[in-house]
């Protein structure tokens, strides 16, 4: 998509990644692959995210938009409210993630991302709700699974 970093960021398609949490997503685990303390970032290695499968719309204007959602455990969610150091870390690494999920497809440009912190959550298709659509989380991604394993 882009031949260096330098060079000016397309226009479409837009992708939006929506991150929506939940208790039974996996929690951060530590560097042993033990759950860590959810208070305790510092302890945190890995932050299991879950995606869903891209849907794709047409903006009134004729841009292609691509929707994604990002399953997180709400220990992640509680955390983003303590400071925006800690928002812009745990951003970058699920975009890190995001970005390997999308690799064969798509190269983010660092001059269009934008991370809103409104908690509006932004849908494939407008729906009265303004609520995610049902998703049956991997059991990888879930806590009883990891706990059973």
């Amino acid at each position: 998509m882009f031949t260096d970093a330098n060079s000016k960021p397309l226009d479409q398609p837009k992708l939006y990644l929506n991150l929506v949490h939940h208790e039974k997503v996996l929690s951060p685990l530590n560097k042993d692959k033990k759950i860590a303390d959810k208070l305790d970032d510092t302890q945190w290695h890995v932050i299991p995210i879950a995606f869903g499968p891209p849907k794709e719309r047409w903006s009134g204007s004729g841009m292609k938009c691509i929707h994604v959602d990002g399953h997180v455990n709400t220990c992640v969610f509680e955390l983003f409210k303590t400071s925006t150091k800690k928002i812009e870390s745990i951003t970058s690494h699920i975009l890190l993630k995001f970005q390997h999920m999308l690799k064969d497809h798509y190269i983010f440009h660092k001059k269009s991302i934008k991370i809103l912190t409104k908690k509006r959550y932004k849908p494939w298709r407008p729906s009265k709700e303004n609520n995610p659509e049902d998703f049956p989380l991997p059991a990888t991604y879930h806590i009883d699974h990891f706990e059973k394993a």
